[in-house]
Formats: structure tokens, sequence, C-alpha cells
């Protein structure tokens, strides 16, 4: 997932939902190249589970809201129908949560643009 600077400017919900209908951005970090959210939560998650590894998960700081940070544990770790964010994940096909146990909400104060 999203680390440093551009996590700032990430929003999770842009990359979930069938891949021709998600939301592409300019990225401003990575020289301006284009980010298609082609490789969203479900595809990261599922990755992680295909090479056993533990995800970690980090949360935008810069233009993304606590509310917004609540929805995407809601939608990775909530019970089938427990939420709308857990009844979206099984529209995407995803019926059991992964339970992600490491989450970041941390305030960067670096250089902008640094990584």
């Amino acid at each position: 997932m999203a680390r440093g600077c551009f996590a700032d400017t990430y929003h999770w919900k842009d990359g979930v939902g069938p891949k021709k209908k998600r939301a592409s951005i300019v990225n401003q970090w990575w020289g301006g190249v284009t980010e298609d959210n082609s490789f969203g939560t479900n595809e990261f998650l599922n990755f992680c589970k295909m090479i056993a590894a533990e995800p970690y998960i980090s949360g935008n700081v810069g233009s993304g809201t606590p509310q917004e940070m609540s929805d995407w544990v809601n939608y990775v770790n909530g019970a089938p129908g427990a939420s709308p964010m857990s009844q979206w994940r099984v529209k995407n096909g995803q019926k059991q949560p992964w339970t992600a146990t490491y989450w970041g909400w941390v305030m960067r104060h670096g250089v902008a643009g640094e990584t």
C-alpha cells in the first residue's frame, strides 16, 4: 500500500471495485506518473496472503480524514454484513475479512517530496 508522501494523497476507495471504473490520479511525488489504482486494497491484501506476509496499511494524513481510515478498517476487518464497508467488501468479491493487524496513521514532519 501507499507509504511516505504518496500516502498523503492516496484515497483507498479509489482502488476498490471494478478496475475499469477506478479513478486515476497524477502522482506528484513519483515524477508525475499516472496512478491507475489497479493494485488496490483487494489486490494488495490477496497478494500478502498469497506470499504469507503480514500487511502494513498506512493511512492518509495529508488529505484523508479519520472517517476515511475508519471506513478502511471496517472494509478490511469487518465481519460480513456488519457495516456498509464490509458489505461493500463482500460485493467486491471478498466475503471473509482479511483481519489486517498493522495499521499506521503517522504524521510526517519531513521535507516535501521525501519518501
